[in-house]
């Protein structure tokens, strides 16, 4: 979720069939909020290891390749934070990165800046 701002909805409906592994990134197919077919990629590039590690376990699952919503956002809050907090982090830290807004916009998947603009001004610690 850090890595590519997916919801923990749109995580947890993730099926092997809905991953294309390539040399150089994962392609993750889902339905998204508002029902819209979407797409976000892994790249290889951007982490190597978490590539080795998700290719492993899409390779190894038989339907389904992550925890329900309900077992993820359980799991979140024992360790004291919100699913949602991921998404958030990653919209700052791609902020940081790229230093544009309407990048962050496009990897959110948000269809107003505004929205945007609340993630990257959140109060999720870095």
């Amino acid at each position: 979720m850090l890595a590519t701002g997916l919801r923990v909805s749109e995580l947890s409906q993730i099926t092997k069939k809905a991953c294309l592994i390539t040399n150089d990134r994962i392609i993750f197919s889902f339905i998204g909020k508002g029902g819209n077919e979407e797409e976000v990629f892994l790249n290889k590039q951007d982490d190597p290891k978490l590539y080795i590690a998700v290719k492993e376990l899409i390779e190894s699952s038989d339907k389904k390749v992550f925890y329900s919503a309900i077992y993820l956002q359980t799991k979140a809050k024992e360790l004291g934070f919100k699913c949602h907090d991921l998404r958030r982090a990653m919209a700052k830290l791609e902020y940081r990165k790229s230093k544009s807004k309407n990048v962050v916009m496009k990897k959110l998947r948000h269809s107003s800046m505004k929205n945007t603009n609340i993630y990257i001004k959140s109060k999720v610690k870095l």
